[in-house]
């Protein structure tokens, strides 16, 4: 059996979805046979290192691309397909009416749609959240949903980039890290993890933080550098934002979401989430972690807590050498039964083997076909007219 992996990619494509494909796609190949294509007006440097990755440059969106983009499908000989985002399922759904190949699509992170989402013959979820949204989609009513929740793979540390960044760090220092893109997504977790650095610091702890990312959304950069003490380490090359789970092990603390606070527990961290009701990211202890594993670590994860009584909480683990041995060895033994994706590869090959068809659905490959034309359109003029790549 071979699967093939599709997913859209504008500007950068460091998005963490592009990881959540690399990790499925590097355990699947020990089962099936895979390869990677990504569609759009660049290459994803988080794929670009895989054998099995090939790029599909379109300038614009027309029946001439679709049919490019069929094509390259066909030529792949797969006998499933898989896609990652909404825009890589409108190719794939339309190749599986010309070929009748099967095919599975995931939702990855961020929230429940509001309005219109292309109806699914099997649709694999991350979230409990989205579990719900969708049981209860009347649209969807005829969906068979999977959830698979989010998994990653020990990432190898690179030694030698975190001791150039070590260096410049106060080596007496408790580290915080937090990876993420420079984005509105995002602002919310990276501006939280500012303030706990500076709240920790004010209380006498001598904390820092480092921030690595891309750039997205110049303004939520420069915010961000307006409201930083020298405390705070923003990185943003590219030198050290591609893989940057590679470099987890800089950090004493990490202040993940999604794939990066369980890359973290994985590798023995203690994890600290950005919440809902929170400005300050909450520990992940035995009290809140199945509520945050459910919404796929999200910081709209309704956790209800206070400022003081979170950074508090942090302030216990740093001073106490006991309390943080007992946390990492939880997180540790938690992450190995939750949050490795060797441990749900029979669910995915049972899933490819089972996989149908898309059916013929004229109005709503219609409005799919509209909103995916207008998507491309705006994201490939957003690229174009920024500095900033997207």
């Amino acid at each position: 059996m071979k699967v093939l992996y599709l997913i859209s990619c504008f500007g950068h494509g460091r998005g963490g979805h592009f990881y959540s494909l690399r990790a499925t796609a590097q355990e699947m190949s020990q089962h099936v046979e895979v390869s990677v294509l990504s569609i759009g007006t660049s290459v994803s440097p988080v794929l670009n290192d895989l054998d099995c990755y090939t790029s599909i440059f379109l300038s614009k969106f027309c029946w001439r691309s679709v049919r490019k983009v069929l094509a390259q499908i066909k030529n792949e000989n797969a006998q499933v397909l898989h896609s990652f985002d909404s825009g890589a399922y409108f190719f794939a759904r339309l190749s599986s009416l010309a070929t009748a190949l099967p095919v599975i699509h995931t939702k990855c992170g961020g929230p429940s749609p509001k309005r219109f989402y292309p109806k699914v013959k099997d649709l694999v979820l991350y979230s409990v959240e989205d579990v719900r949204f969708f049981s209860s989609s009347q649209r969807h009513k005829h969906t068979s949903l999977h959830h698979i929740p989010n998994r990653v793979a020990s990432i190898t540390q690179d030694s030698e980039a975190i001791e150039r960044l070590r260096s410049r760090l106060d080596p007496g220092a408790t580290i915080f890290l937090r990876i993420a893109r420079f984005s509105s997504s995002h602002k919310h977790s990276i501006m939280g993890s500012v303030g706990l650095v500076q709240e920790l610091n004010d209380r006498g702890h001598r904390a820092q933080l480092v921030v690595i990312g891309a750039i997205q959304d110049v303004d939520v950069f420069e915010e961000a550098c307006r409201t930083a003490s020298d405390d705070v380490m923003f990185i943003t090359d590219d030198e050290y934002t591609t893989n940057a789970s590679r470099l987890i092990d800089i950090a004493d603390y990490v202040i993940g979401t999604g794939r990066g606070a369980m890359e973290a527990a994985v590798l023995g961290k203690i994890v600290l989430a950005p919440v809902a009701n929170s400005v300050i990211p909450v520990l992940l202890t035995e009290e809140c972690i199945q509520t945050c594993f459910e919404y796929n670590f999200s910081p709209r994860t309704p956790i209800e807590t206070d400022p003081d009584s979170a950074i508090k909480a942090i302030a216990e683990l740093i001073e106490s050498e006991k309390i943080r041995t007992s946390q990492r060895a939880f997180l540790m033994a938690f992450s190995k039964r939750h949050f490795l994706i060797s441990s749900v590869a029979h669910k995915y090959h049972s899933l490819y083997q089972k996989a149908r068809k898309c059916g013929l659905q004229p109005l709503d490959i219609a409005l799919h076909l509209v909103l995916s034309r207008r998507r491309f359109n705006n994201r490939l003029e957003h690229y174009r007219t920024r500095e900033t790549p997207i």
